[in-house]
């Protein structure tokens, strides 16, 4: 099975928030008004840290008891959608959409 995710804030999540998306490289390259608005987010981020994480479900992901949330609408002009690292746009599941268990039944989430 894949990994799998909950809500659960650890200190490896906490870290990684903490880490710079941008090299050293990559900042030197940048002017100096996208270097303070970048030191401005994270001086931002350091006065309001992370306290909570809600994951977001989405069509095609796994559930703890290895259900498939399901496409409710493969449209990608309609119902809230995101856009994922490799390209593609998945949708958000929402309250009434439905998971699909290797047995057929299905549940809905409310």
């Amino acid at each position: 099975m894949e990994k799998q995710y909950t809500n659960e804030l650890t200190a490896e999540i906490l870290a990684g928030m903490d880490q710079s998306p941008f090299t050293p490289e990559q900042l030197a390259a940048m002017s100096d008004e996208a270097r303070a608005l970048i030191e401005e987010q994270e001086a931002f981020c350091h006065a309001h840290p992370v306290t909570t994480i809600y994951r977001l479900a989405v069509a095609g992901c796994l559930t703890r008891r290895g259900g498939t949330g399901d496409e409710f609408n493969p449209n990608p002009e309609e119902g809230h959608k995101i856009r994922l690292e490799n390209g593609l746009w998945v949708s958000v599941l929402t309250e009434g959409c439905t998971v699909t268990y290797p047995d057929g039944t299905q549940a809905r989430i409310l």
